[in-house]
């Protein structure tokens, strides 16, 4: 058995595949653009290496589009049949089996067999990153909270990805009401770990929440050279900052970073239309003009009408059939 530097448990594979899965890892728990990239040199150097297959699956889930639900329901077949009888790790069987089930469409399910898992191997970073994943995109903030109070309780301040545990559970603070720990243990995270994006996020939300805006344009521009190397999280990060500026009335402030931030080229990944969608929305709501902006949404839109992999996508979409007058 290997174990990788975030606590991994992994069966039959060698240094290189796990180096490999280790920078996977961190991409993803950083917010990073080259998870796909590591993914596939680890399974390049070990093919059934089981994680592996199963971190695809659960990335693929994440993508939330009908194409990507087919290509996860693969993956995790992949990783289960990777398994091996009697030497198979608990941590392996534990994302396969969340790979399955979040395949299948039982996000929760998925986050409560990798909850189950971290009750025996508390520090394994990946499992917990991707249950409050799971979570999140459930919309269960409450179980957020419960998982990230456990983690903390049992982590240690020296374990390598600290940082990133403590981001985890300031945003499901903040999604719970709880701003002003949920602001202390962001700050204590992106302290910890300085590419740790989530964290960042997490204090920008509570700045917003509180609606002290000036504080959240000060903090976003602060940590602006960590998040924008990140992957379409940027985007996101740069939707945050617009909203403060709009709080602040710099519509055209909100408009620029629109253009050149939120939405600098077409994509067709549900976050970057949720970002797009929701800054035009309040636009149109403060009257403000917005030009033919919504015309390649509507597009995408349409092109999307049928596709239910995911309620909060979904609803996105329809906004925009509003906006145009798409009925």
């Amino acid at each position: 058995m290997a174990i990788d530097i975030y606590s991994g448990e992994h069966s039959g594979v060698s240094q290189r595949a796990i180096e490999a899965f280790e920078r996977a890892v961190w991409n993803v728990l950083a917010h990073r653009p080259d998870a796909a990239v590591a993914i596939e040199d680890a399974l390049g150097a070990e093919p059934d290496f089981v994680a592996a297959h199963a971190l695809r699956a659960l990335c693929c889930v994440s993508l939330a589009r009908s194409e990507t639900i087919e290509a996860a329901h693969r993956h995790a077949a992949t990783a289960g049949a990777a398994l091996r009888p009697g030497a198979a790790t608990p941590g392996e069987h534990a994302l396969v089996c969340a790979a399955e089930h979040a395949a299948a469409g039982r996000l929760l399910r998925a986050a409560d067999r990798l909850d189950a898992h971290l009750t025996e191997q508390p520090r394994d970073l990946l499992a917990l990153k991707l249950s409050h994943g799971l979570r999140f995109m459930s919309g269960d903030a409450a179980g957020m909270l419960r998982t990230t109070r456990q983690a903390v309780a049992r982590w240690s301040a020296t374990a390598p990805g600290y940082g990133y545990v403590l981001g985890c559970h300031s945003f499901a603070l903040g999604e719970n009401g709880e701003l002003a720990e949920a602001e202390r243990v962001g700050l204590s995270a992106v302290e910890h770990e300085p590419f740790d994006a989530w964290g960042a996020h997490a204090v920008g939300h509570v700045y917003e929440t509180s609606g002290r805006a000036e504080a959240g344009i000060a903090w976003l521009e602060r940590t602006r050279d960590m998040w924008s190397g990140c992957n379409n999280f940027a985007f996101h990060m740069a939707w945050h900052l617009a909203l403060c500026h709009m709080a602040q009335g710099r519509a055209d402030v909100a408009l620029d970073l629109y253009d050149r931030h939120v939405r600098p080229r077409t994509t067709d990944d549900f976050r970057d239309i949720a970002n797009a969608v929701s800054l035009l929305w309040r636009m149109r709501q403060e009257g403000v003009a917005v030009g033919d902006r919504w015309r390649e949404l509507a597009e995408l839109a349409q092109r999307r009408a049928g596709d239910c992999s995911l309620v909060f996508a979904l609803l996105h979409h329809l906004l925009t059939a509003v906006a145009v007058g798409d009925r």
